[in-house]
C-alpha cells in the first residue's frame, strides 16, 4: 500500500507524477462478513477501488487501475499491488468502490454504462461506495475525496430459546428436539438469493432473482454464531435449544446463534411478512416456514427499506408452534420482531 502526505506533495513541480488516492469513510457494519465497527490499523477494510477518466463509465478503466485499496484509518491511501497516476494533463478522474474487494461481475451494458453484480450468499457483507471525482492539483493541495462504502443488505440475527425445558426435549419425550436447520427462503414474497447489481453511474442497486440460474440457490443459509458472538463463514449445524429455568428467569436472554445478510424488503408494500424462514427441527426435518414481520423501534409493522438495517429475530419454541420477534440492532435503528412456535 502506498500513500503520499500533504506535505510530501506540496512541493512536487506540476510535471511530476502524482498518486491516486483517496480517504476512506468509517463505516459501521456487523459480519465477520458483517464489517464492524469503524475503520481503524486493527479492523482494515479492504476494497477494490475502479478509475476512470469519464464519470459513470468504467467500461475503460484509467492505467489500469482495477486493483485493491486497504484501509487501515480516515487517511489517504493508494493501490495496494500498482500505484496508479493522475492523468499528466490534470484532467479529473473518476473512482467507485466496492466490498468484498473480490467476486463482483462486471456487466457491460452498453458503450457507456457499466453495471456491477454479486451473487447474494447470506455471510458477505456487500457494500458500495459512489462515485467521486478528483485531479492532481487537489491531491497538490492535500485534499482527497472520501469513498463512503454503504451496505446493500439487510442484516438478519437469530436468536433461539424454547419456552421450557419440556419444549426443548428430545423428540422422544415429546419436544422439539435440535434445532436441525434454518434458512431463508423468501424476501417480501420474492425468491431467495438474488444477484445485487450496481449501476456504476448512479450507484443504485437493483435485486434481480432472473440473474440466479443456480438451482441449488432456491433459500439462503444461516451461519454460525458462536459463543462468542462472532459471526463465521460455517453453515449452520444442529443445536440444542437453550430455555430458562426457575433460577435465572429473570435474566435470560436468548443466546444468537445464526445470521444471514440478506435481500433488502425495498418494494412500498411491505407492512407485514417482510421474510419467511423454514426452521427445521428433529420433530419436523421438513421444516415449518416461519413468516416474520419486523417492528420498529416502536413496536409498530416496519415500512421502510431494510436496506442497510440489521434485525434480531428471536425464535422461540412454544408446545404447539414457533413464535419470532424481530427487533433492530447496529446498522440503522430498527425494531423487534419475536415468533413463537407451538
Amino acid at each position: 500500500m502506498a500513500s503520499c502526505s500533504k506535505s510530501e506533495l506540496a512541493d512536487r513541480p506540476d510535471n511530476t507524477p502524482v498518486e491516486i488516492a483517496v480517504n476512506g469513510i468509517n463505516v459501521t457494519a456487523q459480519s465477520r462478513a458483517p464489517f464492524e465497527g469503524s475503520i481503524a490499523s486493527d479492523n482494515t477494510l479492504l476494497a477494490k477501488v475502479l478509475v476512470s477518466k469519464t464519470a459513470g463509465n468504467y467500461v475503460t478503466i484509467w492505467n489500469t487501475a482495477d486493483d485493491q485499496m486497504l484501509f487501515t484509518d480516515a487517511n489517504q491511501v493508494g493501490f495496494q499491488t500498482t500505484p496508479s497516476y493522475f492523468p499528466t494533463d490534470g484532467s479529473e478522474v473518476s473512482l467507485i468502490g466496492f466490498y468484498p474487494s473480490t467476486g463482483w461481475t462486471n456487466v457491460h451494458s452498453g458503450i457507456a454504462t457499466n453495471n456491477f453484480d454479486y451473487t447474494i450468499d447470506g455471510k458477505s457483507d456487500v457494500m458500495f461506495a459512489k462515485e467521486v471525482k478528483t485531479k492532481k492539483s487537489e491531491a497538490l493541495a492535500g485534499t482527497y475525496p472520501t469513498l463512503a462504502f454503504e451496505h446493500l443488505l439487510t442484516q438478519l440475527v437469530i436468536k433461539v430459546e424454547a419456552e421450557s425445558a419440556a419444549a426443548a426435549a428430545a423428540t422422544s419425550a415429546g419436544g422439539w428436539g435440535k434445532v436441525t436447520d434454518i434458512c431463508l427462503v423468501a424476501a417480501n414474497k420474492k425468491d431467495i438469493p438474488p444477484v445485487v447489481r450496481i449501476a456504476a453511474a448512479t450507484g443504485t442497486p437493483a435485486y434481480r432473482s432472473d440473474e440466479t440460474t443456480d438451482e441449488d440457490l432456491e433459500s439462503l443459509p444461516c451461519y454460525i454464531v458462536d459463543e462468542d458472538g462472532t459471526f463465521t463463514d460455517d453453515v449452520f449445524a444442529p443445536i440444542e435449544m437453550s430455555y430458562p429455568t426457575d433460577a435465572d428467569a429473570a435474566t435470560f436472554e436468548a443466546p444468537a446463534v445464526a445470521y444471514s445478510l440478506v435481500r433488502p424488503v425495498t418494494t412500498a408494500n411491505i407492512s407485514k411478512d417482510h421474510y419467511t424462514l423454514l426452521v427445521k427441527t428433529e420433530s419436523e426435518p421438513d421444516g415449518r416456514q416461519v413468516l416474520v414481520t419486523l417492528k420498529d423501534s416502536s413496536d409498530v409493522d416496519f415500512v421502510s427499506p431494510t436496506t442497510g438495517y440489521a434485525f434480531n429475530i428471536t425464535l422461540t419454541f412454544k408446545a404447539t408452534d414457533i413464535e419470532a420477534k424481530a427487533t433492530v440492532t447496529e446498522w440503522k435503528q430498527g425494531g423487534n420482531t419475536s415468533i413463537d412456535i407451538e
